[in-house]
């Protein structure tokens, strides 16, 4: 089952998403999300990952434009978007997590920043997640 929450039950899939809203096109972006201890993102690119998962996770509806990542590193603890061009607007990246330890963690912001002009900047706010 898909839920977009701040708490999941072990072995449950969330979505986590950033919005990235800017006034002008940003060039070269980096979008790095770090993950709650809790969580492990799940890695579509592998054969084992499930396609039926991954329609569900599209199909879910989203304010702003979807982000088109050049390359997406998947780490234990942190996905990371690198964006080539990114139109003026309201654009959401996403990503599906499996809940696997359960506990209180601490949900640490999230940045993004142009690689060549890192005085362009953002970051959200940090959270908790609970996996029950």
């Amino acid at each position: 089952m898909l839920s977009v929450a701040d708490a999941a039950e072990t072995g449950q899939i969330v979505v986590v998403s950033v919005t990235i809203a800017s006034p002008t096109r940003l060039d070269r972006l980096a979008i790095d999300v770090p993950v709650p201890a809790g969580l492990v993102p799940v890695n579509f690119d592998f054969q084992t990952a499930s396609e039926r998962l991954r329609r569900a996770v599209d199909a879910l509806p989203w304010e702003g434009d979807e982000v088109a990542c050049a390359h997406t590193s998947i780490r234990d603890d942190r996905v990371t978007c690198f964006v080539d061009r990114l139109p003026a607007g309201l654009h959401v990246h996403r990503f599906a997590a499996r809940a696997v330890v359960p506990g209180r963690f601490a949900f640490p912001a999230a940045s993004a920043e142009e690689m060549y002009h890192p005085e362009t900047f953002g970051t959200s706010d940090g959270t908790g997640f609970v996996v029950e």
